[in-house]
């Protein structure tokens, strides 16, 4: 069985069994920021959903929350029958909501990303659900296997472009930053070496060690960044 739990409904879900509850908005404000002018010009989009962070704030903690319920109770579809179960949390993605304990924050720090600490305590409550999350599956299902993955880091150099702190920024040094991952597996207490691997190599890597397929590592994609500076100059 293949199971989802879909924060925001970012994910196609075909084929899958859903296990959070619908969470597409729809809002004329959505509709509209999606399908008009608005949409064609980067500047206006980010004006747009600032003014909606208190409405798409709500949306998407509401989501969240139900989200973590799922994910706390999904080792529960494994009892019967072999379940891959993918979670995707766009959280903690801006705007920021909450504090380090959940508490929620008033909507005007949603985008105020000059204010480090605020991002820090999303973070870091998320990290406790983390937490949470796999000490729940390990004590009721203690031969899952658990995968913990991010597809970047911070991206606060776009966030300090996108309110008007910055006016540009080095992207030798921030890029590699932004591009940092979580990347984690926890399978009864045994060890991978999965340092330094791309997401998917880590699937591959586990799975032939796991399960004893025959995946052996992707070539990383060829980085073109210093042919393009030296266009650039």
């Amino acid at each position: 069985d293949v199971n989802i739990i879909n924060h925001v409904d970012y994910l196609g879900t075909s084929g899958m069994k859903v296990l959070t509850k619908n969470q597409t908005r729809r809002t004329i404000s959505e509709y509209l920021m999606r399908n008009s002018i608005y949409n064609k010009s980067q500047r206006l989009r980010w004006l747009m959903e600032y003014y909606f962070t208190m409405d798409y704030g709500a949306h998407y903690l509401e989501g969240f929350r139900n989200a973590m319920d799922a994910g706390l109770n999904c080792w529960q579809e494994a009892q019967e029958h072999p379940t891959l179960t993918i979670g995707y949390y766009q959280f903690p993605h801006s705007p920021t909501m909450v504090g380090r304990n959940g508490e929620e924050l008033d909507y005007t720090h949603g985008w105020d990303w000059a204010n480090k600490d605020l991002y820090l305590g999303q973070v870091e409550y998320c990290n406790k659900f983390i937490l949470e999350l796999v000490d729940t599956i390990t004590a009721n299902d203690p031969n899952a296997l658990i995968f913990l993955m991010s597809d970047h880091g911070n991206r606060y150099a776009i966030h300090m472009m996108q309110i008007g702190a910055w006016t540009e920024y080095d992207p030798h040094v921030e890029n590699p930053l932004m591009q940092n991952i979580l990347n984690c597996v926890y399978y009864q207490g045994r060890s991978f070496p999965i340092e330094g691997e791309t997401g998917i190599n880590t699937l591959r890597l586990v799975f032939s060690e796991v399960f004893g397929m025959d995946m052996p590592p992707i070539e990383p994609y060829q980085d073109y960044s210093s042919d393009y500076d030296d266009e650039q100059e």
